[in-house]
């Protein structure tokens, strides 16, 4: 024999406080017709007044994420089962935005009549923006190494470029015809060595990773340039 409901209904208000999420139950409209008290702390709105605002549903969700949501009363719907969604939501009072995941399943009577939803909310906001710092962080980081192996590169070629004109520059006088273009090639690779080292020079401080190489490559290398 099934408790009465009104017995769950206040067993899940002494539960409530320990669990770090919102229980709901939804009518057709979407005014809640049971929420727990977390609610008021992610939406800005107490429970009382959830139950007679069937537009602040619409308000809270991020406007990015309606049509999601939507579909997935939909799906609801269609499929009766449990359906899982993660989207962002607004705080009413203060616009701040979290992340949520929310897992939601239609309730019907014996004759087929939609009677609304129930369902819970979790905030995942911490566990997201952990996960895009950490995703931030590993992209920074491999840039930061993939820039140091360029400039270094790219610092060789102009390092060639320079000595070259160098030494072309002084096989001529003043007067020939090259000079001029060869002086220019001369002083615009000598700027962009020094805009290379402006790049290298952030990354100086931190400490190098020893590895193994080949001092005879080293050595062929260096003669080439």
């Amino acid at each position: 024999q099934r408790p009465p409901a009104d017995s769950v209904l206040s067993l899940v208000h002494q539960l409530a406080e320990f669990w770090p999420g919102v229980v709901f139950r939804q009518r057709p409209d979407l005014t809640f017709e049971f929420v727990t008290p977390p609610v008021e702390a992610l939406t800005g709105v107490s429970p009382p007044d959830w139950q007679n605002a069937p537009s602040r549903f619409w308000e809270m969700v991020h406007e990015l994420d309606a049509d999601r949501v939507q579909g997935q009363f939909d799906r609801c719907v269609r499929t009766g089962l449990t359906e899982t969604l993660a989207y962002r939501v607004c705080h009413l009072q203060n616009g701040r935005v979290s992340h949520i995941l929310e897992r939601r399943r239609a309730r019907w009577d014996g004759h087929g009549q939609l009677l609304g939803y129930d369902g819970l909310w979790l905030d995942q906001t911490r566990q997201i923006t952990a996960e895009q710092r950490l995703a931030s962080a590993g992209w920074k980081e491999s840039l930061a190494v993939l820039t140091m192996g360029l400039a270094h590169d790219f610092n060789n070629i102009l390092a060639v470029i320079c000595s070259l004109s160098d030494t072309c520059l002084g096989q001529i006088d003043a007067q020939h015809s090259f000079h001029k273009g060869l002086s220019v090639i001369h002083q615009k690779a000598w700027q962009a060595s020094q805009l290379v080292n402006r790049i290298v020079s952030v990354q100086r401080e931190k400490t190098g990773a020893r590895s193994y190489q080949d001092l005879d490559e080293i050595v062929r290398d260096t003669l080439e340039l």
